[in-house]
């Protein structure tokens, strides 16, 4: 196999390690490899966060299309009619009389537009009227500027925002006086009009001063006097028409001479039927003070009458900027819209969402559908059905014709349409039993649990019966009683059959909440004369299913009166677009006897049914007359898509990268204390000529995990160990794996010694050594060796230790001959480098010894640590050199280069 250059030198470079270097090096990379885990598992971790945070909601939004039939064995959801929007049909009654100010009639155009475009279900109908009065020939007191439209298509929308733009303030010629009779019986003609089948609420805006004021019109008099009060009772005929139509009126006031009296009059006199029960939802007189509450004003009229609930945020926009505002939308709301006051028509407006992502363009996104309003004339608007709830923003830039700055207001309109399930625990109560009733709510995308919303919601049950008299329940959702869980969502409460009572008994729940369209239950049981001859309980638990998974149920029978009994297990009020059956399909269950018998049960749910929350009812019933209820259970599931690979994983991937941490830690302790046990400093290599320790040479004082040296015998002077130099025999120091040091020849062959054992180096030397890193040392006293017996005299009168060197090597002995790093190849270097570390410091001062005289180390100096390339040396005086030359410099020995 051929190497490339660079896998060569890697190879080269890998020998020369040390195995505890590559221990080392092996631990780096496990760390790397460990980090690099950790940091895949935070990402995953993120990604889940992240998915389940920012991705699509995991309630998404049941399937209108879905149908399928239903039996009493089992069921199938289809669309649920009690969960969509109730249309409605709005009159808008504009006043063009010469008692508004061109200022007035310009807002109520803009409050007419916002209506229209307001407005929440797209089969809702709305007409525009303007009107004034009928003084002459060619007059007429109304005038339909925009004929009773569908809203559903975009296309309608601006048609009714142009006819819009068609409202003016009247002059003398036209009939500028103010026939609030004309009106009204006008918006009434257009109320009875029957376009289809579609049910929808009636409701007329009458925006105007609130003057009514005919004195130039002929048909109601001869004189000023007599025509204003015809004209008021013409009115009074009109209100008593709206009422008995079901027709709301809610009066706008415009202008400076708003009559708010003659306001409360129209308000009163329409029909006062609300769409819930609660105060807000009361036709009233709003008076608009300033065109800057023209949209506030209007808007909450217009959600009290259709019991929406409104948010508005406002700001100021100047040229060449862009705002945002904010409007919240609520976890329980079904249906919005945003509609938004922006001045000047060249302002463009976006949408987003809680998650900060643009919408209202697309047809559909995230569960959610979209209509957009026509955009110009200076209103905005965005119909959404299923709106995310959370903080909503809606940003308005300043287009070319914005010049000067504009105050801009959105308002964000909102219902939540919710449906009620009703349980009555027995079913068939005895006289003078206590029965317990419960009420579940939930609305398109599941049940509703925000402890928020649910704060506001009001829940009661209507009891009354042949022989009972009328009584009204208020069921909690407190957890205490009979209420099992406080704020999930099931309102609970008790109620006593009085003693006596026979005949029907009949509940009837109702459901209120501020901006929530009401949903009302009935159900309906005779009361037993006796002991109920079966008593049964049905248990379902609630969790997740996979689409197409089952969740499992059982019954449980009492038979009381020992006669056989045949029960059925019935599916009920299913939620829209779940297609659920019981498994068994025709489930029966047999009661023999007397005693307890128990089955299990099954509910499939078909891959169709949409993902999201689930709910129904499951009921016991006699299975020769349905009708008779012996038990019934809620039960409530989430449908969600399995888990992907790497979520499920996503705990072995933490598991792992925890693990890996931990042994690289372990790995990487086991390597570090190898490598400090291999660490060569604290030794001292010691050469002896018999029993004479005659030169010492100690290890490096960074940090290495081998010592490398040579042995010298100069001409006329002392042995002396020194670092090698090039073509010199090599010896190699090494700590033995169980203690003692092992010193390499120049061979290869490996002598280990511990204690005073010593290596022969020929010529009569020997060498021994010394650790000092394990010696314990009494203040001011000179340790004893490991390598050398006690009794050996030391080099004669230097103290070696006084002069122990922190930065390299340090040497005793007789050497007057300074170190020159050209003699060593660049083999050598490298070698050198990689056994004492890449990060090996200045070399250590070489200074002068003197001759084997009994002298000692008397000459010896250090180098200084600064300067890596200085090597001082110092004449001995009178001595010579270890080459028997003067005792001079030796020549070619300068400073390196």
């Amino acid at each position: 196999m051929v190497l490339s250059r660079s896998q060569a030198r890697f190879r080269r470079q890998l020998r020369r390690v040390p195995l505890t270097s590559a221990y080392g090096w092996v631990g780096r990379q496990m760390k790397r490899a460990a980090a690099y885990g950790l940091v895949c598992s935070a990402v995953l971790l993120l990604g889940a966060s992240a998915a389940s945070a920012n991705g699509p909601r995991a309630l998404s939004t049941p399937s209108v299309n879905a149908t399928a039939s239903a039996s009493d064995s089992g069921g199938s959801g289809n669309k649920d009619e009690a969960l969509q929007t109730k249309p409605i049909r709005v009159v808008i009654l504009v006043d063009e009389s010469g008692s508004e100010s061109d200022t007035d009639v310009e807002r109520e155009r803009s409050a007419a537009t916002l209506l229209a475009l307001g407005e929440l279900s797209s089969q809702s109908q709305v007409a525009v009227i303007g009107f004034g009065s009928s003084n002459g020939p060619g007059q007429s007191a109304v005038d339909p500027v925009c004929p009773l439209t569908d809203l559903g298509s975009a296309a309608n929308q601006t048609f009714l925002v142009r006819c819009i733009a068609k409202l003016h303030r009247r002059d003398a010629n036209e009939g500028n006086d103010t026939d609030f009779a004309a009106a009204l019986g006008q918006a009434l003609s257009v109320l009875d009009q029957k376009t289809d089948s579609i049910q929808r609420a009636n409701v007329v805006f009458m925006l105007t001063d609130g003057q009514l004021d005919v004195p130039n019109s002929p048909q109601y008099g001869a004189t000023p006097a007599e025509r204003n009060d015809a004209a008021r009772r013409e009115l009074t005929g009109e209100l008593a028409d709206a009422r008995a139509d079901g027709a709301q009126i809610w009066p706008l006031g415009f202008g400076d001479k708003i009559n708010k009296d003659a306001l409360d009059t129209l308000a009163a006199g329409g029909a006062q039927e609300t769409c819930n029960n609660l105060p807000d939802a009361k036709p009233r007189a709003t008076i608009v003070s300033s065109s800057n509450d023209t949209l506030q004003a209007l808007v909450r009229a217009y959600a009290s009458a259709r019991c929406a609930h409104a948010e508005f945020g406002g700001g100021n926009l100047r040229p060449g900027q862009s705002v945002d505002l904010h409007v919240s939308v609520p976890e329980i709301s079904t249906d919005g819209a945003f509609v938004v006051l922006k001045g000047d028509p060249t302002v463009q407006v976006s949408y987003l969402d809680p998650l900060g992502r643009e919408v209202g363009d697309q047809a559909s996104f995230d569960g959610s559908t979209f209509t957009r309003g026509p955009q110009g004339d200076g209103v905005d608007s965005l119909r959404v059905a299923n709106p995310r709830p959370g903080r909503w923003t809606i940003r308005l830039t300043a287009g070319p014709g914005t010049t000067k700055d504009t105050e801009v207001v959105a308002a964000a309109i909102w219902q939540g349409v919710v449906r009620a399930s009703l349980v009555v625990d027995p079913p068939s109560p005895r006289a003078g039993e206590r029965v317990a009733i419960h009420i579940r709510l939930r609305t398109r995308t599941g049940e509703i649990d925000d402890p928020k919303v649910l704060s506001g919601v009001r829940v009661g049950v209507g009891v009354s019966g042949d022989t009972v008299p009328p009584q009204l329940l208020t069921l909690t959702d407190d957890g205490k009683g009979t209420d099992q869980k406080a704020n999930d969502g099931q309102f609970s409460g008790q109620y006593t059959v009085p003693a006596g009572a026979t005949g029907v008994l009949t509940f009837v729940g109702t459901v209120d909440a501020p901006g929530v369209l009401p949903d009302e239950r009935t159900y309906s049981t005779e009361i037993s004369t006796g002991p109920p001859p079966v008593v049964a309980a049905v248990s379902l638990g609630d969790g997740t299913v996979y689409p197409g998974g089952t969740v499992t149920g059982k019954i449980t029978i009492t038979n009381q009166d020992g006669q056989p009994h045949r029960l059925r297990l019935v599916l009920d009020d299913l939620s829209p677009g779940a297609l659920a059956q019981l498994v068994p399909a025709d489930l029966v269950v047999n009661s023999p006897g007397a005693g307890r018998t128990e089955a299990s049960f099954k509910i499939s749910f078909n891959a169709a049914t949409p993902l999201g929350g689930t709910s129904g009812t499951v009921r016991a019933v006699d299975a020769d007359q349905p009708s008779k209820a012996y038990a019934e259970s809620f039960f409530n599931v989430t449908i969600a898509k399995p888990a992907p690979l790497w979520k499920k994983l996503i705990w072995l991937y933490i598991v792992a990268a925890v693990l890996v941490l931990a042994g690289t830690f372990m790995v990487s302790r086991l390597v570090g204390a190898r490598r400090e046990r291999a660490d060569v400093r604290g030794l001292v290599i010691q050469l002896y000529r018999g029993d004479q320790l005659v030169h010492q040479l100690r290890a490096p004082a960074r940090r290495a995990t081998e010592m490398v040296f040579a042995v010298r015998e100069p001409a006329g002077a002392s042995p002396t160990l020194d670092r090698p130099r090039a073509g010199e025999k090599r010896y190699v120091a090494r700590r033995g794996d169980m203690g003692g040091l092992v010193v390499t020849q120049p061979d290869n062959r490996a002598v280990p010694l511990r204690g005073s054992q010593k290596v022969s180096v020929g010529d009569g030397l020997e060498v021994g050594y010394e650790d000092t890193r394990v010696t314990t040392t009494a203040a001011g006293q000179r340790p004893t060796t490991s390598g050398a017996r006690a009794d050996s005299p030391a080099p004669a009168e230097d103290d070696f230790w006084a002069r122990r060197s922190g930065d390299g090597y340090s040497s005793g002995g007789m050497d007057d001959a300074r170190w020159d790093d050209s003699q060593f190849s660049d083999a050598d270097r490298d070698a050198e480098t990689l056994t004492a570390g890449s990060d090996r410091g200045p070399r250590p001062s070489r200074g002068r010894g003197a001759r084997d005289t009994g002298q000692g180390l008397a000459g010896h100096q250090r180098r200084p640590a600064d300067d890596v390339h200085e090597h001082p040396t110092q004449e001995a005086p009178g001595g010579r050199g270890r080459d028997g030359g003067d005792s001079g410099r030796r020549p070619g020995r300068g400073r390196r280069p």
